[in-house]
């Protein structure tokens, strides 16, 4: 009996068992994998046991352009409906990427994150962590999600894991020292110029992905009910 309720539920286990091999990569990279193809080879990679630096090199390679997952990511921002608005901006921050221009997609993509965020949540915070806190109370709050959004984000949950890491990583505020030279991205010092050296491929691939969960989140996380 077992082995026919197995056989005729394979495929939804597989499934169940991808994603979730996903999602525990994902959180491990503090990164976001929208729903494509690649998903198997991120699992696989996940379930042998690759390192945290090699799943995220792989999700990022993934989603850049040239790889498997890079129309998924380019066609989930081009339709989310908070960017509908900033169309044009979006256009030139996904053609910087494409063409290789990391700088002008990554000085475009942070802060076009950060402003849906505060649109969706009806103000702008200077702290990044208050969006965060306001997600908890929305997430802590029982039936405050219709089950088709609440579904959504489960299958998504990697694009709430990146947006709610973001506060601890490149929205870090800290001492900027003028003239520093530094690979890791950081919002204040990539904004304010203070800083060089971290306007790498990896990067901008890294803040179009963010763009793509903080659109992804926003509205049923932030949005007024």
């Amino acid at each position: 009996a077992f082995a026919k309720w197995f056989e005729f539920h394979e495929p939804e286990i597989k499934s169940f068992a991808i994603w979730a091999a996903v999602q525990s990569a994902c959180k491990k990279t503090r990164l976001y994998a929208p729903i494509a193809p690649v998903w198997q080879d991120i699992a696989e990679a996940e379930q042998i046991g690759k390192s945290t630096s090699e799943l995220a090199a792989l999700i990022l390679s993934a989603y850049a352009p040239g790889g498997a997952g890079h129309g998924v990511l380019l066609g989930e921002i081009r339709s989310a409906a908070l960017l509908q608005s900033r169309t044009s901006q979006v256009g030139e921050v996904l053609d910087s990427w494409v063409e290789g221009r990391n700088y002008v997609a990554i000085c475009g993509a942070l802060p076009l994150a950060e402003g849906l965020l505060a649109e969706a949540h009806g103000k702008w915070q200077s702290d990044m962590g208050q969006y965060r806190k306001a997600i908890n109370r929305r997430l802590d709050e029982s039936g405050s999600l219709p089950p088709d959004e609440e579904a959504d984000l489960i299958l998504n949950s990697s694009a709430l894991e990146m947006v709610l890491a973001a506060p601890e990583t490149i929205w870090k505020s800290g001492h900027t020292r003028a003239g520093a030279s530094s690979p890791v991205l950081n919002r204040h010092k990539a904004l304010h110029g203070t800083s060089s050296g971290w306007d790498s491929a990896e990067n901008a691939t890294y803040s179009t992905l963010l763009l793509s969960a903080a659109a992804r989140i926003a509205g049923p996380l932030l949005g007024r009910r």
